[in-house]
């Protein structure tokens, strides 16, 4: 244990925690670095370096005793002797949940793949944060260390952690509000993933504020002037926009960063109420003169993670603007810390009601997710539900609603109740009629409008809602209907759509266009492909345009085909790549597995269907069986040195020490390189030799031949 650290860990906690509070963070401290004594990172320091780390992070956030305990102890059921009924009976077991929850989200199926690892990776953290979130804000800290400390791992590592960061955790701490380590990890990722970019950004950055620096003080001072001058109690800091920011929006914009002039700002923060923020804001105003549509309230309009602020841009000293933020310390402390600064606990271990309601977003994610098959599927909700821009919708009673950007007033409806949204017949937009599938924007005021008389919603709104939930409520009820009527439905729905695009139904479908739309979308019988059609599964668009592009190469085979055949095939072998194919005139030519002819030796080429033409040996077997001569064509060979294909061979010889050594040096000795190699022995102490190499020429691979059968003990060399 190192007292120097206890004591600056409990220095700082001092400041905002009981006496008993800190006891319960020194006893973890004593358990944690007691555990981890003699285990090391990959950086060769000692392994406490990292939990100790996370939960300074955490102090810094001001989060609760309890937290601090389990930041600390975070990794000890999984990486040391320590168990959960220790920590139950040492630390109690609310610690010892927080704990649980975090050694669940690590502790994953290695069978799986890694990909569906890591999307199951992203479901347990998402049901951890609906049961405890201090769970999540621990796993934000323990992120943000390891990009900290990201050099000494390979860099593979690297990238994967980098890109999770960006992709998950970092778009999750923004939905959160966790603002302060958001945007550290967000910067820590994308120096890993573009170290050039981040530096090119770092150093302009540097160089602006130098050039800026006296005009921003000149501000800053005039700012905090205002408000002594009015008798308003606050702070002005200056701010840099975030490094990743910067990325972002050159990439959005198309703008070099010497053309952004929000890079540096200025934040009035005050001890008063929200009205107060309005009142500065109008002494602002009066002193700078605002630029137009640059104003933003996100107080009257709080984001959906509870952000708080007035933005407003003004042309300050010498006509240059600066984008000033007007907040209260309360908002501030929301706006810095997002969730974390909601976690009050009262007696019982149930949090408040208000903090519930705040994430009732999140108990919505939870419960249609419970419906879902695969983790791919609920990852694919994540990015349009909670990952992308959002819009915040009022009720017709005023309260808020917050929507992914795109959302239409089914979306609406679902949101707000199942039944709502099977019964959905139109919708008011600020009191006007507005199309299903017209988008909704930020403050609009949308009514929903319903019958009794309709039981459930309309196939064609799947082509337009955007939120996970109401794509998922609809394909549940159509799938719930009877198998017997979505089969007759989709008959029905994919006939009209084959008759729109020309194809010959007056009959119904015929035994040869069912089999081609069975082959291409690989459906067993045409009763499930009408169920799935009806259900939503695949679109009866999709089947036509496999059908359009199967005519498409069928006739260009065809064509080709027939001006290929008047004169055979010239091949040039240098064009033949590693797997025995090659592209001749737009058509698909590939030696056959069958025989594999050589460049050189007699050989045919045959037309298929829709695999292009296939290369044989004259002599090859499955030339004899051919009753169409007429899809037959000479092949003549163009040798070139420097070209390679695969020949097979077998060698069948008695085993014996340095055999497989005298066979190898041979191949090589002759210049040629093993593909592939297969070794089987036999109950009779022989030893089966099946290669691949690459050979130049017929010519080529016989001289070998002659030479395998001089090796002493082989008994039948054979090329397949």
């Amino acid at each position: 244990m190192n007292p120097a650290r206890l004591n600056q860990l409990s220095e700082k906690l001092k400041k905002y925690l009981s006496d008993e509070e800190i006891n319960l963070v020194q006893k973890a401290f004593t358990i944690a670095s007691s555990a981890h004594q003699e285990q090391k990172r990959a950086s060769g320091e000692g392994y406490f370096d990292h939990p100790f780390s996370v939960a300074e992070t955490l102090t810094d956030l001001k989060m609760s005793g309890a937290a601090i305990s389990a930041a600390l102890l975070h990794d000890v059921v999984e990486d040391t002797s320590i168990s959960l009924s220790y920590l139950r009976k040492e630390m109690g077991e609310e610690i010892a949940s927080i704990v649980e929850g975090l050694t669940k989200i690590e502790a994953l199926d290695l069978s799986f793949p890694k990909k569906s690892r890591y999307l199951e990776n992203i479901r347990k953290l998402l049901i951890s944060l609906s049961k405890d979130i201090r769970v999540v804000v621990i796993k934000f800290a323990d992120r943000l260390h390891n990009l900290q400390t990201i050099k000494h791992l390979d860099l593979s590592k690297q990238k994967r952690i980098a890109e999770e960061t960006l992709e998950i955790y970092a778009p999750l701490a923004h939905r959160l509000g966790v603002y302060q380590l958001k945007w550290q990890m967000e910067d820590m990722a994308f120096k890993t993933l573009n170290p050039r970019e981040y530096e090119e950004i770092s150093q302009k950055v540097a160089n602006k504020r130098i050039e800026r620096e006296t005009l921003l003080l000149e501000a800053q001072s005039k700012l905090k002037k205002i408000l002594d001058s009015s008798g308003y109690k606050g702070e002005v800091q200056a701010r840099a926009k975030h490094f990743y920011s910067i990325y972002k929006k050159m990439m959005r914009e198309s703008k070099d960063i010497e053309g952004m002039y929000d890079l540096f700002g200025l934040r009035a923060i005050i001890d008063g109420k929200p009205s107060d923020c309005y009142n500065v804001l109008g002494l602002i105003h009066s002193e700078w003169q605002p630029i137009p549509q640059r104003f933003k309230d996100f107080i009257a309009e709080r984001k959906s993670n509870d952000y708080q602020s007035l933005h407003t841009t003004v042309i300050g000293p010498k006509g240059e603007p600066i984008e000033i933020q007007i907040r209260t310390y309360d908002m501030h402390k929301i706006a810095e810390y997002g969730v974390a600064a909601h976690w009050v606990y009262k007696e019982g271990g149930k949090s408040d009601k208000e903090f519930s309601q705040k994430i009732g977003w999140l108990r919505e994610l939870i419960d249609w997710q419970k419906d879902l098959v695969s983790s791919q599927d609920f990852y694919e909700g994540l990015k349009s539900d909670i990952f992308q821009e959002e819009v915040i919708v009022l009720t017709p009673k005023g309260d808020l609603l917050s929507l992914p950007n795109g959302s239409t007033p089914v979306d609406f409806a679902y949101k707000i109740h199942t039944d709502i949204g099977h019964q959905c017949i139109g919708a008011r937009v600020d009191g006007k009629m507005v199309a299903l599938d017209y988008q909704l924007k930020t403050g609009d005021r949308v009514e929903i409008m319903t019958s009794d008389r309709i039981k459930g919603p309309s196939r064609h709104w799947l082509d337009f809602v955007v939120t996970t939930s109401a794509k998922s409520k609809i394909q549940q009820w159509f799938r719930k209907r009877s198998r017997e009527e979505l089969v007759k439905e989709g008959r029905l729905l994919l006939e009209k759509e084959l008759k729109k695009a020309s194809f010959d139904v007056e009959m119904g479908l015929s035994l040869e266009l069912t089999n081609k739309i069975l082959k291409l979308t690989k459906i067993r019988s045409i009763d499930d492909l009408y169920h799935q059609v009806a259900s939503g599964a695949i679109n009866a668009i999709e089947i036509i345009v496999l059908l359009k592009k199967e005519e498409e190469k069928k006739k260009k085979e065809e064509e080709s085909s027939k001006v290929l055949a008047q004169d055979g095939l010239l091949i040039k072998t240098d064009l033949i790549d590693s797997s025995g194919t090659l592209l001749l005139d737009g058509v698909l030519l590939r030696l056959a597995r069958c025989c594999m002819p050589l460049p050189g030796e007699p050989s045919v080429g045959y037309v298929t269907k829709g695999k292009g033409i296939s290369l044989h040996r004259k002599n090859c077997i499955n030339m004899r069986k051919i009753q169409d001569p007429s899809r037959m064509m000479p092949v003549k060979w163009e040798i070139q040195a420097s070209s390679s294909y695969p020949a097979r061979i077998i060698v069948t010889a008695y085993d014996r020490p340095g055999l497989v050594a005298l066979i190898t040096q041979i191949i090589a000795q002759r210049g040629l390189n093993i593909r592939q190699m297969k070794v089987n022995t036999t109950s009779t102490k022989k030893a089966r030799f099946n290669m691949e190499i690459s050979s130049i020429s017929q010519q080529q691979v016989e001289v070998l031949i002659a030479e395998l059968y001089r090796i002493e003990g082989v008994v039948e060399v054979n090329r397949i």
